[in-house]
């Protein structure tokens, strides 16, 4: 129940306060008197965008204070909402948000600060306000299904459908470029094939170019050595030393008389002179044996071709040699997972098909309870419309339910529409083409009736949602919102008088003009005064003895 609501420095309010009281209270005035700004100011408390235009001139800040009484017994969800949020929960919530000239809102709840989305989430389960906009927003068939889900609490089974709905579009897509990929897949598959085959018959080595090439340095170096030995060598084959050795031999030997006094000599001699052969001829084969032994390495040609071979794979893979081994293992997983995407087309199919049945299933059970739903709300409906002078109406909700599996939403395969038949012959048709505006006022009464009783929302507050009535409708309308304000708190802005009689608590909404200003105020009327405010709607700004006999009549009913 709101208990109070205060107004500081919006447009032209200064500073007034409203005590509310249980039951029916009707909110009356002249047009333009400044009704609709204490209607401004609980869409504010409810978390609707603010204008820093609404700030009182003259002035920077502008606050609306809201208090509220709560019985936590009959509003789970509330008390559930403010504990996650650490929020006290009292008997009493008091909901204060605050304007700045700079463009900063402020939102207090019970003095802990939150933001709009969680004033709106707290603020749906204290109050709903119905406008003169929604009755036309009845014509709207989109709307339909909302309020009979609404009406049939099916809030959990479209979440589940939504979550459903959600994975089933995400799979789709995927699965859509997966296909739509293919033929550029299949062309990258052929392509790294032919890598991995290149470089596996190439047999790259981790730190084969580096050995290469000190193999390479070693093999040059090696011809330079063989060139230089064998020029060695060459030179000890022309130089005739061993001829010239074995000459000198011959001479000493074949004059053994010239030399008998120095036999031990010659004899020293000739050891030496064979020495010195043997030691020649060991050379050169010692010699011979490093170019033998030369023969037998790698060949310098077959180093410079796989260096080569490398090179040309580097270049050609722009990677180079030492990360060849690398992009080969990367090619080889890149084709494993190219290989395996019909396995990805697959898994994606049996996905869809689980969720497409689970979403089928709880489709079925959402469109069930909508059908049970509409069959008991519109036999509510017509009971309402019957007190609201709509006794010959029919009133029928159609929920029409796709079977092809075809067109799926977040929402379930169910369309829904309601249509009427307001005159005995006519048939039933959308509403916007049978409905007049008067009978569209009353209607939307009875939709919010009945689903006010199906929430735990029990302040309503109804925007001359009697408008395009008057006389004995006006009445019937008026006894409907006394007879729905014994559950429920009512705040009705209203013009008719017939209404308003009907009311525990009024309030006038007027307008002071002096000298260069204006302001708005409000009055709890008494009894007297009510006859007179009464008097007023009834014959205008001039109040008569007739009008005020008329007003006392119908606040005696």
């Amino acid at each position: 129940m709101l208990k109070s609501l205060r107004i500081q420095n919006i447009v032209l309010v200064n500073d007034i306060e409203i005590d509310f009281q249980e039951g029916f209270c009707v909110i009356t005035g002249e047009t333009g008197a400044g009704k609709s700004i204490i209607l401004n100011c609980l869409n504010l408390i409810r978390g609707n965008t603010a204008s820093i235009a609404l700030i009182r001139k003259d002035q920077s800040i502008a606050t609306i204070t809201a208090v509220f009484s709560v019985d936590y017994n009959l509003n789970n969800s509330l008390i559930h909402t403010l504990k996650q949020l650490s929020i006290e929960s009292n008997s009493e919530l008091i909901i204060r948000r605050i304007l700045d000239s700079s463009g900063k809102n402020k939102v207090y709840i019970n003095d802990i600060r939150v933001s709009l989305e969680i004033l709106k989430s707290i603020t749906n389960d204290l109050f709903e306000i119905n406008s003169q906009r929604e009755q036309y927003s009845i014509l709207d068939t989109t709307k339909h299904r909302k309020l009979l889900d609404n009406y049939a609490e099916n809030d959990k089974l479209i979440a589940q459908l939504s979550t459903i709905y959600i994975n089933i579009t995400t799979i789709t897509k995927d699965l859509q470029k997966t296909v739509e990929l293919k033929d550029i897949r299949e062309k990258e598959k052929t392509f790294l094939e032919f890598v991995v085959r290149e470089l596996e018959d190439l047999n790259v080595k981790d730190g084969e170019e580096n050995a290469l090439t000190d193999t390479r340095l070693q093999l040059k170096n090696l011809k330079n050595r063989n060139v230089l030995i064998t020029q060695i060598i060459d030179d000890l084959n022309n130089s005739n030393i061993e001829r010239i050795l074995f000459d000198i031999q011959k001479l000493v030997f074949s004059n053994k008389n010239i030399f008998v006094q120095y036999q031990n000599q010659q004899s020293n001699i000739k050891s030496s002179i064979e020495r010195a052969i043997d030691e020649i001829v060991k050379i050169k084969e010692e010699f011979q044996s490093i170019i033998e032994d030369s023969l037998n390495e790698t060949n310098l040609g077959n180093i410079e071709e796989r260096l080569f071979t490398l090179k040309d794979a580097s270049s050609k893979y722009n990677t180079p040699i030492d990360k060849l081994c690398n992009y080969l293992n990367e090619c080889r997983l890149k084709l494993d997972s190219l290989r395996s995407y019909e396995e990805s087309i697959e898994i994606y199919n049996q996905k869809l098909s689980e969720f497409k049945n689970n979403y089928y299933e709880i489709s079925e059970l959402l469109s069930e309870s909508r059908k049970k739903a509409a069959l008991i709300m519109e036999k509510k409906i017509m009971k309402e419309l019957a007190y609201l002078k709509l006794d010959k109406a029919v009133f029928k909700i159609n929920v029409e339910t796709d079977k092809t599996q075809v067109n799926i939403s977040s929402f379930g395969q169910d369309k829904v529409s309601f249509i009427a038949s307001m005159n005995p012959g006519q048939s039933l048709s959308l509403l916007n083409k049978i409905a007049s505006g008067g009978e569209l006022s009353r209607l939307m009464l009875a939709i919010k009736v009945v689903l006010a009783n199906q929430k735990d929302t029990t302040t309503l507050i109804f925007d001359e949602i009697d408008s395009g009535i008057g006389g004995a409708t006006a009445d019937a309308v008026g006894k409907r919102l006394k007879d729905l304000s014994l559950t429920n708190q009512l705040l009705v802005v209203t013009h008719h008088p017939q209404v308003a009689s009907k009311a525990n608590m009024h309030i006038l909404v007027k307008k002071n003009n002096e000298k260069n200003t204006s302001s708005v105020s409000i009055d709890i009327l008494n009894i007297s005064e009510r006859r007179q405010e009464i008097a007023r709607m009834l014959s205008g700004s001039e109040v008569t003895k007739e009008a005020l006999a008329a007003a006392n009549n119908l606040l005696t009913e």
